[in-house]
């Protein structure tokens, strides 16, 4: 598994882009089961970005927050990612990362890898083991003490 506190100017990087997150045009959707109405947003047949990777990294703060680190390969110039949906369940997370197309983009293939960082909710967790899988890659990570605030 991959250390990233090993290396200083990456992880600067990782808070560099996640402070940057905030202003990307794609849509996060956390959904709580136990608040699942008929107005929740509907799964839709979008395609999926390939997903190469996936790393779940926990920072060393109170309240303890949580990144997954998702290495992502799209087979076409124009396609990005257009939404990520958040479900949790006891202690298991499904992230689903949807494809969309950049207007006024030209759509030939060419293959397109990249990191996709995404912010966890793992806000009133108790302690414990914890699994999360982003489109079929399955990670899991440990909550030392409980994250209740």
């Amino acid at each position: 598994m991959f250390d990233i506190s090993r290396y200083p100017l990456l992880s600067s990087l990782v808070v560099l882009a996640l402070s940057m997150g905030a202003c990307s045009p794609r849509q996060v959707i956390q959904q709580d089961p136990r608040q699942v109405t008929d107005s929740a947003p509907k799964p839709t047949s979008k395609p999926s970005p390939y997903v190469q990777g996936i790393q779940v990294k926990v920072l060393e703060t109170f309240p303890a927050q949580a990144n997954v680190w998702v290495q992502v390969s799209l087979p076409k110039r124009c396609q990005t990612i257009a939404a990520i949906t958040e479900e949790q369940r006891d202690n298991y997370f499904k992230l689903n990362m949807e494809i969309g197309e950049k207007a006024g983009v030209p759509c030939t293939p060419e293959n397109q890898e990249f990191d996709e960082i995404i912010p966890l909710n793992i806000r009133n967790l108790p302690a414990g083991v914890y699994q999360v899988e982003v489109n079929g890659k399955i990670e899991e990570f440990r909550l030392a003490v409980d994250n209740i605030y």
